[in-house]
């Protein structure tokens, strides 16, 4: 999975599914065909220093009345008490928000199928926290 800025995938859903969608543009579709769709994407957003943004926006095209879709969002900073109860403990601030930004894309890391490239995602998120 290629995550950037510019990434707005058009997932087409004829079947149950569940997205997780953290940071990335999704739209999740359902063609006028797709009768009994059951969908729910859920958009995430951690936002880790004074100058970050976010722009969560669940997106759904539905052409179908026969369905159960839902969406959601949330963002948030990391919570104050378990980087105070990390850091109280001796571990590093840094390593403390290291910890909880890996916790927060666990859901994440465990969508990806190949074991590598879970390796690779998480590494890359290591270097750029």
């Amino acid at each position: 999975m290629h995550i950037s800025s510019h990434f707005m995938p058009i997932w087409p859903i004829c079947t149950i599914s569940n997205i997780l969608d953290i940071g990335a543009l999704f739209t999740i579709f359902v063609d006028n065909y797709c009768s009994k769709t059951i969908s729910n994407q859920v958009s995430k957003g951690l936002l880790i220093g004074k100058e970050s943004k976010i722009n969560l926006v669940p997106k759904l095209e539905i052409y179908n009345d026969d369905v159960e879709c839902s969406h959601g969002a949330a963002s948030g900073q990391p919570d104050k008490n378990t980087l105070f109860y990390l850091t109280s403990r001796g571990i590093s601030k840094e390593e403390a928000e290291q910890i909880y930004v890996e916790g927060f894309l666990s859901e994440f890391f465990e969508t990806i199928d190949n074991a590598s490239m879970a390796e690779k995602a998480k590494n890359f998120i290591n270097l750029n926290t």
